[in-house]
C-alpha cells in the first residue's frame, strides 16, 4: 500500500533544482532594461550583522 501511495504522489522522474529554476526563468523572463531598473532602485545598504549577545 505504501508503494502505491508513493508512486501516486511522486513524479516518475526527479526534476533537478537547476532545471526547475531554468524553467521558471524562461517562463518569467525579464529584459535587460528591467534588470537595470531593479538594480538601480534596490537598497544597496550593507546588512548589519546579527547581535547574538
Amino acid at each position: 500500500m505504501r508503494e502505491i501511495l508513493r508512486e501516486a504522489v511522486m513524479p516518475s522522474e526527479q526534476i533537478g533544482q537547476g532545471f526547475a529554476l531554468q524553467a521558471l526563468a524562461q517562463t518569467y523572463a525579464i529584459t535587460d532594461s528591467e534588470v537595470a531598473t531593479i538594480l538601480t532602485v534596490r537598497d544597496q545598504t550593507p546588512a548589519e550583522p546579527l547581535d547574538l549577545s
